[in-house]
């Protein structure tokens, strides 16, 4: 998140992408949901690109509902809830 935090998005999502992809290659479920969560949290809140958005957290909330942490299971939730939100919303 340092990069995003820093405003290099496009940086950010590079490195998520790939964390992405190697935990997928290693079936690292833990890894692979903070992947998801971070480039959903990316597109909606600093692009306005819900619709890229919602498959990645969705997926991220399949992932930890099978895993313990309820809390980050509840912020992922949150999350999803703003994205489909502004999606009903006029300007989406």
């Amino acid at each position: 998140m340092i990069l995003h935090n820093r405003g290099d998005c496009d940086e950010a999502l590079k490195l998520y992408g790939e964390q992405e992809r190697l935990c997928r290659l290693f079936r690292e479920r833990e890894g692979l949901q903070s992947a998801l969560h971070n480039q959903g949290r990316i597109h909606h809140y600093a692009r306005g690109a819900s619709a890229r958005a919602q498959p990645l957290v969705e997926e991220a909330v399949q992932i930890l509902r099978d895993l313990p942490g309820p809390e980050r299971l509840a912020i992922a939730l949150i999350d999803l809830g703003n994205i489909y939100s502004d999606q009903d919303s006029p300007e989406a």
